[in-house]
């Protein structure tokens, strides 16, 4: 998953194949405590509008968060210059 962190803004990751080109409407968030969860972290950004997916990057031994995670959003780019 950290993978598709990189520039490239082609979407290929599993995300990209699922949700298309998210160049422009997957938000990186830092400084995630490490108890924070993927429901938590949807729940917050919720109160900001419909999210596609939140997700929490978490250490595969261990399954606590990296402390980083990243939000899709349903808006467009082109969406963006309408509101």
């Amino acid at each position: 998953m950290a993978q598709q962190a990189g520039g490239g803004g082609t979407g290929s990751g599993a995300l990209g194949n699922q949700f298309g080109d998210t160049t422009y409407t997957k938000v990186f968030v830092g400084g995630l405590a490490w108890e924070t969860q993927r429901d938590t972290m949807r729940r917050h950004f919720e109160q900001f509008g419909d999210i596609l997916e939140a997700v929490v990057i978490t250490d595969k031994n261990t399954g606590r968060s990296k402390g980083y995670g990243f939000v899709s959003t349903f808006l467009t780019p082109d969406l963006r210059l309408i509101t």
